[in-house]
C-alpha cells in the first residue's frame, strides 16, 4: 500500500469498537490497519535529525542514552503515546512477523533508525481512545517522511484481518 493511501485510511477510519479482544478491545484501526501497541516504524534518517523533528513537533524528549547504540524516549505531548527511538533495530523486524522477502527488504540498509510506539501511557487525551491517538502519531511521522522524502516502512500496517497480505505493508522509498 502507498504511504499517502495508508495515512488517508488512518484519518478516515472510524473509531469503531468491533469486539472484546483477548487482552484489550479490538478497534477497526487495529483490524484493518494494524494499529496497536509495540507499533514499529523504520526510517531512513539520521538519529539526530529525527530527534530534531520531535523537538520541533508535539513531542517531548524524555531521556537520551548515548553510546554505540543510541536510544531516546519521547512522549506525544497531548498524551497517551510513548516513543522509543533507536539508531538500530531490536527484535521488531523478524521473519516470524513478515515473509522472508519483506524481512530482507526491511534489513536492506535503506532504514537507519527504528521507532517503537506504545499507546498505553499514564497521561491521556480526554475523549480519545488510545488507538486513535496512536494513529495520530503514525500520521504525523508519515507526513514528515512524505514532506522530507525520507524512506519509511510500517511493518505492521497489514491489519489483523489481513496478516497474510504482505502487499499491505507500507513502504515509502
Amino acid at each position: 500500500m502507498r504511504l499517502d493511501q495508508y495515512l488517508k485510511a488512518l484519518e478516515d477510519c472510524p473509531d469503531e469498537f468491533l469486539k472484546e479482544g483477548r487482552e484489550r478491545p479490538l478497534w477497526r484501526l487495529t483490524a484493518e490497519l494494524g494499529v496497536y501497541d509495540n507499533w514499529p516504524i523504520l526510517l531512513g534518517i539520521d538519529f539526530k535529525g529525527f530527534l530534531q523533528h520531535l523537538n520541533d513537533s508535539d513531542f517531548t524528549l524524555v531521556e537520551e542514552i548515548k553510546g554505540k547504540k543510541n536510544t531516546c524516549d519521547a512522549c506525544y505531548n497531548p498524551g497517551t503515546v510513548g516513543l522509543r527511538v533507536r539508531n538500530y533495530f531490536e527484535g521488531m523486524v523478524t521473519s516470524k512477523l513478515v515473509s522472508q522477502e519483506h524481512h530482507k527488504r526491511q534489513m536492506s540498509g535503506r532504514f537507519s533508525i527504528s521507532v517503537m510506539l506504545h499507546p498505553y501511557q499514564a497521561k491521556k487525551m480526554v475523549g480519545v481512545n488510545e488507538i486513535r491517538v496512536l494513529a495520530l502519531v503514525i500520521v504525523d511521522i508519515g507526513r514528515y517522511a512524505l514532506e522530507h522524502n525520507i524512506p519509511l516502512c510500517f511493518p505492521n500496517s497489514r491489519g489483523w484481518d489481513n496478516l497474510e497480505d504482505y502487499s499491505r505493508i507500507v513502504y515509502y522509498p
